[in-house]
């Protein structure tokens, strides 16, 4: 390749923010590598994620956190690797992979650059946070100190707040959307300021970082001077965006604590995690940037970043006018895999679209992210309390297959009945699900060295046919 930027290999390229670092490296014209692991080869949604990002020009390098010898090959075709892998997982495993890629990075010993997975507000300043938030950020700076201890250049990135997990929601717990019921809860006085961060500017300024010779062996700050924000102040934008007033009442900080007590390990970090953000004056209250320290927005002014009313904008409700003569569609399930599809389809036929916003599904992050994508083209939302399951085809198959089959064709039998006019569509086999895996069991990539064949390989079915070139060793089933 004619570039003589950086290579970069980010592991976790299927994630929240990894798909983000991964488009951002590639915009700023780094020839980029996406770990793909085998653990993620029976998982669709991924598998069409890596196609999109390959479509992009990502590329994809094989191996597993598992195994060292293949994280050790994939690390000597790059220059920098990033680590988008979740650094927030309460059990010991997060701090076992960050290491396990720290070792790998010292004996392939040709990395420029490695950025941890840290993305959050410093470690280094919250060693002494409530558990069990003090525990992980202990074990992020023990990964740290190994990083230094290998002599490994490195770049932090302090990014403070994800934007998509206190914006939308006005910081409100139990869900990422906005109130519904113009009622808010207040922490402290509201007025303890946080910084938020876009999360594809957090990408944008993390590959910023890595040709950059000002920020080796540094901490990265993301503080967007237009983001550092009360949570009365995300509120009151909230109102002039929406035209509504909240009613506000405020939680003290016992009381917010007392939330941990008979809860799930995941609440309490995230109380704990968030306590020192709302309370005492909030995290900013004595905050200097140290030696050692960088702000991103000074190192690089010509990044546009999102600011807070930006971000809102996208949630505010439009409703519009239908004008159009066409049926009405309302699709359940619009989020899923074949769901967004058909979403989709409707829109671009001009329908007046319609995704059931299910209760269930307001902390879910990706699907918040997906209905917004959603919404830009069109598509509108109706609340509603989703409770039953969609069912399955109808065949005289084996068990269990067989009892699907007949649960559906009980559907149907309902729907008849019930005189409704309907449309059964017979899709036969999902392509995703066969083509590119030669139909073998246990994944959905094509076949490395050797396929299994049913029967006699003949039996034809409604998908379209493909060749996979190379050699091979057929063994009959």
């Amino acid at each position: 390749m004619a570039s003589e930027k950086s290579r970069v290999l980010v592991l976790g390229g299927t994630g929240y923010l990894g798909k983000r670092l991964v488009k951002a490296s590639l915009r700023q014209g780094h020839p980029t590598y996406v770990l793909q692991r085998p653990e993620n080869c029976m998982d669709i949604n991924k598998i069409q994620l890596l196609l999109r990002l390959k479509k992009h020009g990502a590329k994809f390098i094989e191996g597993s956190l598992s195994d060292h010898e293949s994280l050790v090959h994939a690390v000597k075709q790059v220059d920098v690797v990033i680590s988008a892998l979740s650094s927030s997982d309460i059990s010991t495993t997060a701090t076992k992979l960050q290491l396990k890629i720290v070792a790998a990075i010292k004996d392939a010993g040709n990395v420029k650059r490695f950025i941890p997975a840290e993305f959050c507000i410093d470690p280094a300043r919250h060693v002494h946070d409530l558990e069990p938030a003090k525990t992980l950020n202990v074990r992020m700076m023990d990964v740290r100190q190994a990083i230094v201890e290998a002599n490994i250049p490195y770049t932090s990135i302090a990014a403070n707040c994800f934007a998509g997990y206190f914006v939308p929601n006005l910081c409100q717990l139990g869900s990422l959307l906005p109130p519904k019921d113009n009622k808010v809860s207040i922490f402290g006085d509201g007025n303890a300021k946080a910084i938020y961060v876009d999360e594809n500017d957090i990408a944008t300024y993390t590959i910023k970082t890595i040709d950059d010779p000002r920020t080796i062996n540094k901490t990265l700050h993301l503080m967007p001077p237009e983001n550092i924000r009360s949570q009365n102040e995300l509120i009151s934008i909230w109102e002039k965006l929406t035209g509504k007033k909240y009613e506000r009442s405020t939680i003290s900080g016992i009381d917010y604590l007392a939330i941990m007590n008979g809860a799930d390990a995941i609440i309490q970090f995230g109380i704990t995690h968030n306590y020192p953000i709302f309370y005492e004056g909030g995290y900013l209250k004595s905050f200097e940037l140290k030696e050692g320290d960088k702000e991103a927005t000074k190192l690089y002014p010509d990044v546009k970043y999102t600011t807070i009313e930006e971000y809102l904008k996208r949630y505010a409700q439009v409703t519009s006018r239908i004008t159009s003569e066409k049926s009405r569609v309302l699709v359940l399930g619009g989020t899923g895999y074949l769901g967004k599809r058909l979403v989709k389809a409707s829109l671009r036929k001009d329908h007046p679209t319609y995704v059931l916003h299910r209760p269930e599904n307001c902390i879910d992050i990706n699907k918040i992210q997906l209905l917004l994508r959603l919404k830009k083209r069109g598509a509108q939302f109706i609340k509603a309390i989703h409770t039953g399951r969609v069912l399955h085809r109808a065949s005289k198959d084996l068990e269990p297959a067989r009892s699907l089959d007949l649960r559906m064709m009980d559907v149907k039998k309902a729907i008849v009945n019930a005189k409704i006019p309907y449309t059964s569509v017979a899709a036969n086999c999902f392509a995703g699900y066969f083509v590119p895996n030669l139909c073998q069991l246990a994944i959905l990539l094509p076949p490395k060295d050797k396929i299994n064949i049913f029967a006699n390989g003949n039996a034809k079915d409604m998908r379209r046919r493909e060749t996979w070139e190379g050699r091979r060793e057929v063994s009959k089933l």
